[in-house]
């Protein structure tokens, strides 16, 4: 599992030292699916990011695909 501040710190490597702060934060699904938006306050105007905690614990930049809906159908068996 990877951690949101190495992600957050990943992210922000490449830009100078700017106030950063959690702006929004939520979870579905018991926990499973959380996401958080990191402001981030510069001169020029500020800069959102989105991170979404996946099912495998990971977090990213891009939303969970939501599982499709899928129909089974079983074979009746014949006589």
């Amino acid at each position: 599992m990877n951690s949101l501040r190495a992600m957050v710190e990943r992210w922000l490597a490449h830009m100078p030292p700017y106030e950063v702060s959690f702006a929004r934060f939520g979870c579905e699904d018991g926990g499973r699916r959380c996401h958080v938006r990191v402001d981030v306050h510069r001169p020029e105007g500020d800069v959102a990011i989105h991170f979404f905690r996946h099912c495998d614990g990971m977090w990213r930049v891009f939303p969970p695909t939501s599982a499709p809906i899928a129909m089974r159908v079983a074979r009746a068996r014949g006589d």
